[in-house]
C-alpha cells in the first residue's frame, strides 16, 4: 500500500481535503502520481491522524495484506 493509499484509507478523501484546505481531487491525484504524499502536508496529516498513521508509513507505506 502506498503512502497515499494509507492516508486515504485511514482518513478519507473528503475529510482530509477539508482539513488541508484543498480540493478532494488533489488528494485522489496523489494515488496516481507515484503514491507519495507531498512533503508540505505530512506534518498536518500526522497531527490529524492522531496515531492512526506513523511517520514511517508516510514515507514507505504499508505492506499489502494478501
Amino acid at each position: 500500500m502506498t503512502p497515499a493509499e494509507v492516508v486515504i484509507k485511514e482518513l478519507g478523501v473528503r475529510p482530509l481535503a477539508r482539513e488541508l484546505n484543498v480540493y478532494p481531487s488533489c488528494i485522489t491525484r496523489w494515488r496516481t502520481r507515484g503514491g507519495n504524499v507531498p512533503d508540505e502536508h505530512k506534518k498536518k496529516i500526522l497531527e490529524i491522524a492522531g496515531g492512526k498513521i506513523t511517520a514511517e508509513e508516510m514515507i514507505y507505506g504499508r505492506p499489502d495484506a494478501n
